[in-house]
């Protein structure tokens, strides 16, 4: 009987050249989604940061001019000039912030005393929550709405933080949104002149 020799059949190296190149390529793929995907979260983290700045800078240039009172309260005083030196890490965390200073300028003295002008742990729960039970606190829409304005420094957005205004609001933020509306006015005046040298 003759005896069969089964020969080793070997794949072509081009063959495993290309499978290789195929994986490699898979491989280039796959890193090239995760890098796109980092990217796009670092322009997003960094385009938060530039507004979280610019929210900061405009608010603590307004609100001295808004309330000038604020050089007798430390307390606010002090939180505004380090609201630039704060670590945040969302929009809300900020917001939470500027809300609780407009409260202690709006709250600080009084019978509707909430915070105390020189004692930044003084707190009267009592109070707050009568004052939360009749409406009176800050939405985040609204601060929402004034990190909008801001930044944009346009006035239709500052129609719309106009009209989410509450009632109880206006007398208190009355001073603050005229300087918000300078600022837009400052600033369609930029461009405007802007708009006049490049002729």
């Amino acid at each position: 009987m003759k005896t069969i020799q089964i020969k080793n059949f070997h794949i072509p190296t081009f063959l495993l050249e290309s499978l290789q190149l195929e994986s490699e390529i898979n491989e280039t793929e796959k890193l090239i989604a995760h890098l796109s995907a980092k990217m796009t979260r670092l322009k997003e983290e960094a385009q938060m940061l530039d507004i979280i700045n610019e929210t900061i800078k405009q608010f603590q240039l307004i609100v001295p001019k808004a309330y000038p009172e604020i050089n007798d309260n430390t307390v606010v005083k002090e939180m505004l000039e380090e609201l630039h030196i704060a670590n945040f890490e969302s929009f809300d965390e900020l917001m939470e912030l500027m809300a609780e200073i407009l409260f202690r300028i709006y709250f600080s003295e009084g019978e509707d005393k909430v915070f105390d002008a020189k004692y930044a742990d003084y707190f009267d729960r009592k109070n707050c929550q009568a004052l939360a039970a009749n409406g009176i606190f800050i939405t985040e829409k609204w601060m929402g709405q004034l990190v909008r304005c801001l930044n944009a420094k346009d006035a239709n957005e500052d129609m719309i933080l106009h009209n989410l205004t509450p009632e109880w609001l206006w007398p208190r933020c009355f001073r603050m949104l005229l300087e918000l509306y300078k600022l837009t006015q400052e600033s369609i005046n930029n461009k405007q002149n802007g708009k006049t040298t490049s002729n």
